[in-house]
């Protein structure tokens, strides 16, 4: 047995193997479940030997406890250790599911084993995308997963919400690479129900429906979008609109921040909104840029205006588009 592993090292070990295996994107699929497995480890290591943080766990437990215990649907009542609830529906129902799974929020252990599988979800989307693609190099994904240890805090030690937003718009980011735009259409507003950062994507997405649907069926996908958060929020639209459109989509918000370093309360504060525009402006202006050369070029190549977005084109403009 031992002699007939040492044969298969030394077949598959050689220099040009290893080469082909960390740079040939075909060799994706193969690193995939390699990867995973490695992960499940490292992640129960992290969890059984480093100490929990708490920053927002709390709060959120606290937010959704006004709706599934005491029955509020009033926004403006719904508040935690951090300030009031300023997350879109979609929070609140995900998060009160946590809440009965955790023992009402108080076992932390369990939370972090469920986002654990989160985590393992999320790498299988992003392997997923990078196989859709086939322009991705093995190694990167390895550099991703292994050479940060800030991504494992953010699942496993921290419990922020953002794990389950970004899962949910790698999940549309697949669909439209599938070119199954409303189903993807459907997840990515999904996304953006559990935190509003998810609408930074948005300039790509607006620029990929129109060019591949033109404005009518723009219009058509913007609808799914918006139906979506109609019908997540339509309980605390009922009771409080206002509430509820000021506190979960409030562009212009500024939070009520907790921090212990001297500084960075004020400067928080002078630079969010500064920062945000130009974030999105110039994420939106250089996809434009791109989007309208590539398709110069189709239009001078064939000599007919392209309908279709390849999926180098998505793949790489979401991407590019991750501030």
């Amino acid at each position: 047995m031992w002699k007939k592993c040492i044969k298969t090292v030394k077949t598959h070990g050689s220099v040009e193997n290893i080469k082909s295996f960390l740079f040939d994107p075909s060799y994706t699929s193969s690193i995939k479940w390699i990867v995973i497995v490695i992960e499940f480890v490292l992640n129960l290591y992290i969890i059984q030997t480093v100490r929990y943080t708490e920053i927002d766990w709390k709060a959120y437990m606290q937010e959704v406890e006004g709706v599934v215990v005491n029955g509020t649907f009033d926004y403006g009542k719904l508040k935690g250790d951090t300030g009031p609830l300023v997350y879109p529906a979609g929070f609140v129902y995900v998060f009160s599911v946590l809440y009965y799974l955790t023992a009402f929020g108080k076992n932390i252990r369990v939370g972090q084993y469920i986002f654990m599988l989160l985590y393992l979800v999320n790498i299988y989307l992003v392997f997923k995308i990078h196989e859709r693609s086939k322009k991705v190099p093995p190694f990167v994904m390895l550099l991703q997963c292994f050479s940060s240890y800030r991504i494992h805090s953010i699942y496993v030690l921290r419990l922020f919400n953002d794990p389950i937003a970004v899962i949910l718009l790698y999940l549309s980011v697949f669909m439209f690479l599938k070119n199954k735009w409303v189903v993807g259409s459907i997840v990515y507003s999904l996304a953006v129900s559990i935190k509003m950062n998810i609408l930074l994507y948005s300039p790509v997405l607006l620029i990929a429906y129109i060019t591949k649907f033109g404005i009518r069926g723009t219009i058509k996908h913007i609808t799914y979008c918006a139906l979506v958060q109609l019908l997540l929020g339509l309980p605390f639209l009922i009771n409080n609109p206002i509430n509820y459109v000021q506190g979960a989509f409030d562009i212009s918000r500024v939070f009520m921040y907790k921090c212990h370093t001297p500084h960075s309360v004020a400067m928080f504060h002078r630079h969010l909104d500064k920062i945000f525009e130009f974030l999105c402006q110039n994420e939106t202006n250089r996809t434009r840029l791109k989007t309208s050369a590539e398709e110069e070029e189709n239009q001078h190549q064939h000599g007919y205006q392209c309908k279709f977005i390849s999926v180098t084109h998505v793949f790489s403009q979401f991407y590019r588009n991750n501030v």
